[in-house]
């Protein structure tokens, strides 16, 4: 095992030196896919297996100043977790896994480290094949970190979308990983002799699984195509102007708001760890419409008792929910089971709940996960404006 070299709370990484032999697998061709939705917008992130980014989405990630290369290989476990089928909490084991063990990079074996088993000798040949860096640590080879030759052959470990799938499959041999905290399922099925050591990895894959949901068109090298398409370049992507791209709206009209707190951990006034802001704050007067982000279907409309306040609930097939809190009592405008379409009002600014001013409190999230609704609402091609 190789602890990690990425700090969670600054966003530095200090890394050891090493010798990049092989481009990003999936950077260089991220190109839109035909998504076949109305407005021109691409596929949404975590939509279904085959969904793709906008071209250049990778680039603007910034997780803990990881590089392109880093950033491809998290994005290709997300990939294969996503054309395997596995849950997202899964995901999330395997980037906390591969953050752990190599940071994210594809190590080779230069079988120096004087601890071969007499089955490992020529681990030094993984040097033949395209890598990040180079360890010494038994037969360990890969992101994960997996020994040969019980993991597999060279030609197989070394070929980082072959290694996740074995990663996964011996996930999903563990009896109840879905319900054990993601360090004891890492355990499982790592089994390091430093058993906690994926704890503090889980705050950063849960960030690049929210990121990189719905990469998984790209682990063969992207779907071909042209010209991206991505978003809807304001008033062509639907009736609303330039707060509509027709698929998705902006939740308050441009010009009537100031973002006044974003997505992530919050410090507190004394100076120590504060909680995680899972939204984006519009700042507005109070009574401000509100409008649903995207079309679908209420599940949620009334008064919340977990600090949201007065909340709304939007679910958007296939597994998309938008949340609106902090409303002002009495304009709450639908119900429970209404259907509504991106760009209807559903309410008003308010202060209620867990709440210090009148302000829109904006979540999103895929399959339960909250994800930057910022750089989400980018990725539908609209601009929300810069924080405060």
């Amino acid at each position: 095992m190789r602890k990690r070299w990425v700090a969670l709370t600054v966003g530095v990484v200090i890394a050891a030196a090493a010798v990049v032999v092989a481009p990003p697998l999936l950077v260089a061709a991220l190109v839109a896919s035909d998504s076949g939705s109305s407005g021109g917008t691409c596929a949404l992130p975590g939509g279904d297996p085959g969904g793709a980014f906008q071209a250049g989405y990778l680039q603007t990630i910034d997780a803990d100043g990881l590089s392109a290369s880093q950033l491809d290989i998290a994005a290709t476990i997300v990939s294969v977790g996503e054309q395997m089928q596995i849950p997202s909490r899964g995901i999330i084991v395997a980037l906390a896994t591969a953050s752990q063990e190599s940071g994210f990079k594809n190590y080779a074996n230069d079988g120096k480290g004087g601890d071969l088993k007499p089955d490992q000798v020529d681990v030094g040949r993984s040097m033949d094949f395209p890598h990040d860096a180079v360890g010494t640590d038994h037969g360990s080879v890969n992101a994960f970190q997996q020994q040969y030759p019980w993991w597999g052959t060279l030609e197989e470990l070394m070929d980082p979308p072959t290694a996740a799938r074995k990663f996964y499959d011996a996930l999903l041999a563990v009896d109840g990983w879905e319900s054990m905290p993601v360090t004891v399922a890492a355990q499982r099925v790592q089994r390091s002799a430093y058993p906690l050591a994926y704890a503090d990895d889980e705050v950063l894959a849960t960030t690049l699984y929210d990121r990189l949901a719905g990469a998984s068109g790209h682990v063969e090298g992207g779907t071909a195509g042209g010209t991206p398409t991505c978003g809807g370049g304001g008033a062509a992507g639907g009736a609303g102007g330039e707060n509509s791209t027709g698929s998705w709206s902006l939740p308050i009209d441009l010009g009537s708001y100031t973002l006044t707190s974003g997505y992530g951990p919050r410090v507190s006034p004394t100076g120590g760890s504060g909680n995680f802001h899972a939204g984006l704050d519009f700042g507005a007067p109070g009574g401000t419409p509100i409008h649903a982000a995207a079309g679908g279907k209420v599940t949620f409309a009334g008064w919340n008792n977990g600090g949201y306040g007065n909340l709304v609930i939007i679910h958007t097939e296939p597994n998309i929910d938008t949340y609106y809190a902090h409303q002002a009592n009495g304009v709450i405008a639908v119900a429970v089971g209404d259907t509504v379409t991106s760009g209807a009002v559903i309410g008003g600014v308010g202060s209620t709940g867990d709440s210090t001013g009148n302000h829109l409190h904006f979540e999103v999230r895929i399959d339960g996960a909250t994800v930057d609704p910022l750089v989400y609402l980018q990725q539908q091609g609209l601009q929300p404006g810069n924080l405060q």
